[in-house]
């Protein structure tokens, strides 16, 4: 109605960035297999995907 779009209000990001052990124990049950435990952190191309 008044010229605008949803690409004016981005979305407030929502999620836990995990470290340590629970990042460890949830990364074993993720899609990320292909990358090794030591570059999973710095390497996360499936969460790339889910936010803006």
């Amino acid at each position: 109605k008044h010229n605008e779009s949803l690409m004016d209000c981005p979305p407030t990001p929502n999620y836990t960035n995990f470290q340590n052990k629970m990042f460890a124990d949830l990364d074993k049950h993720w899609t990320q297999f292909k990358i090794l435990a030591r570059n999973a952190q710095n390497d996360q191309s499936t969460w790339s995907y889910q936010y803006i």
